[in-house]
């Protein structure tokens, strides 16, 4: 099958090449592929993680200074090696092109790969062989006849730790990759897809801004096509950004349009769950905003959200307190609470554990009583109250 200049092309990839994708690309795919393959497959992934528009390979032919004929040899050393799966439908002028881009294997499942690491080491010769797996492998000693005397993390570090601390660690510490959230409702694709590179430029697809959206749309419940047009109006062509600052202001403000909520009603959006809390009422914005800062700061996942909204209204007479949510929300992260499941647990955790406490057996609150004492001695001890207190009575009377 030909491939032509104006065919058209879409990209699907499951996430962004890390560093030891980079590793086992240049190292050991590239030993069987051309450099310039390598080199499609990285601008590919590149362009996967900022958009899912439509382009045209003479586009690719442009940034790789590559003839039509050249990039459909490039395409065809990367399916060769299980690095892209292509589909294609033909239509009455053009064929269109969907290029599924495959995560490449590690080091050292590619060197024992059946196929792979057999060609590579036929290619590469058994020096070369050998010193991809001196670099690259890590290296383990046996370790049976030892024993592990690691010294453990003294909690004592962390008895001065309180909610102050863990809100402004929580603001400063850099996000890590793995703080992706996944259970978003938002259809980043679709999105994508649908929203014209003059409205969102390619350049201004960045992974904050796009995380940025994708988080918004997934709390305050905003559809694909709503959540096109608030980008459009924060767009700054001038200075060339998107001011996420403005989209969140908007975003705040935006009526989400009557969209199909799941059943499970832990997944819907964090905003119209607390409106259905509050019998229909919407939300104030703070509230909003605090829901939003829970997801998008302290990387809580949204369903985790609404199970703990639910849980402080519960429990503080209908109240969102700021202060109350995040002390919650900061314990919560700090255990690692993921899931819906979780929350519950969590929250059942707490309820036993208030009930427990207010259960306890009282044994400081009666007096013990001598019981060699006889009723004939308790008569008297009473005989003599009432004396003084008679006296008492008498002496009062005088003055």
């Amino acid at each position: 099958m030909e491939l032509k200049a104006k065919d058209t092309y879409r990209l699907e990839a499951a996430k962004p090449l890390s560093v030891s994708d980079l590793s086992s690309l240049w190292s050991g795919y590239c030993c069987l592929c051309k450099p310039a393959s390598i080199g499609l497959f990285c601008l590919l992934h590149a362009e996967s993680m900022v958009g899912n528009t439509t382009e045209t390979h003479q586009h690719l032919c442009l940034i790789l200074d590559m003839n039509i004929q050249e990039l459909q040899r490039a395409f065809e050393h990367l399916e060769q090696v299980s690095l892209v799966q292509k589909y294609v439908r033909e239509s009455s002028d053009l064929q269109e092109f969907i290029y599924v881009l495959e995560t490449p294997l590690t080091i050292k499942e590619f060197l024992s790969h059946e196929v792979l690491g057999r060609a590579f080491y036929k290619k590469a010769g058994q020096a070369e062989f050998e010193a991809i797996k001196q670099r690259y492998l890590p290296k383990t000693f046996d370790k049976s006849d030892f024993s592990e005397i690691s010294a453990a993390f003294s909690k004592s570090n962390l008895l001065e730790w309180d909610n102050q601390y863990e809100q402004a660690y929580t603001k400063q510490r850099p996000l890590a990759e793995e703080s992706r959230l996944i259970d978003l409702s938002f259809d980043t694709k679709r999105f994508l897809r649908n929203c014209s590179t003059l409205i969102f430029p390619l350049e201004l697809r960045t992974s904050t801004a796009i995380r940025t959206i994708e988080e918004l749309g997934t709390v305050y419940g905003i559809s694909e096509d709503q959540m096109i047009r608030l980008v459009g109006k924060c767009v700054n062509y001038n200075k060339n950004i998107v001011d996420l600052d403005m989209l969140r202001r908007r975003v705040t403000k935006e009526d989400p349009i009557e969209i199909k909520l799941p059943e499970d009603r832990y997944q819907w959006p964090c905003v119209l769950f607390l409106k259905q809390l509050q019998n229909g009422v919407e939300p104030a914005d703070v509230d909003k905003r605090l829901l939003s800062r829970l997801v998008s700061e302290l990387r809580l996942q949204p369903t985790v959200v609404n199970v703990l909204i639910e849980h402080v209204l519960n429990q503080n007479n209908m109240r969102l307190s700021k202060a109350y949510v995040e002390k919650i929300a900061s314990t919560w992260v700090r255990l690692n609470i993921t899931t819906v499941e979780a929350a519950k647990a969590e929250v059942l955790n707490v309820k036993s554990s208030k009930k427990g406490s207010n259960s306890k057996n009282r044994t400081d609150v009666l007096p013990t009583y001598n019981q060699a004492e006889t009723p004939q001695k308790q008569t008297a001890d009473r005989t003599e109250l009432l004396q003084r207190i008679k006296k008492l009575g008498d002496k009062d009377g005088k003055n």
